[in-house]
């Protein structure tokens, strides 16, 4: 069984994947180079996660849990590096905005911030770093 943590991440991973992959790669907590030959990739990473809770025991804490994806792209002949990873970033905006709560592994999930990066490889490759917040409650006990 998975921490409500992963089970979020996946959740994420799997909105971008249903109906057809928001990207030529998605995936989960990767942290390799793209290979040259792909021209967009998205990668869900799990970010920090804090407890919203006050001192006691209790059951199931609340807590915030940021989720970073990044939105890479490739510059073609027809099309800058920049504006591949803005209409990927647009695209998962899109995607996770028909269901967020993510299938019910969270109460809510809501844009916090973007970062941009335009010499990701020294290959004519962007990136957008998209940080989601996911407010959900986890078990006290193990997590789930």
């Amino acid at each position: 069984m998975s921490t409500r943590f992963l089970t979020i991440s996946k959740a994420v991973e799997a909105v971008l994947q249903e109906g057809g992959p928001v990207a030529g790669l998605v995936e989960r907590n990767r942290s390799r180079v793209l290979a040259s030959s792909v021209r967009t990739a998205v990668v869900v990473r799990q970010g920090q996660a804090k407890v919203d809770q006050v001192a006691g025991r209790v059951q199931a804490a609340p807590w915030l849990t940021s989720i970073q994806i990044d939105c890479y792209g490739r510059a073609s002949v027809d099309q800058a590096a920049d504006e591949v990873v803005d209409g990927l970033l647009q695209l998962v905006q899109q995607r996770l905005g028909l269901d967020l709560t993510l299938g019910g592994a969270a109460g809510g999930l809501a844009l916090q911030g973007i970062a941009w990066d335009f010499d990701v490889d020294g290959d004519s490759t962007a990136c957008a770093t998209a940080t989601y917040y996911a407010r959900h409650s986890a078990s006290a006990v193990d997590l789930t």
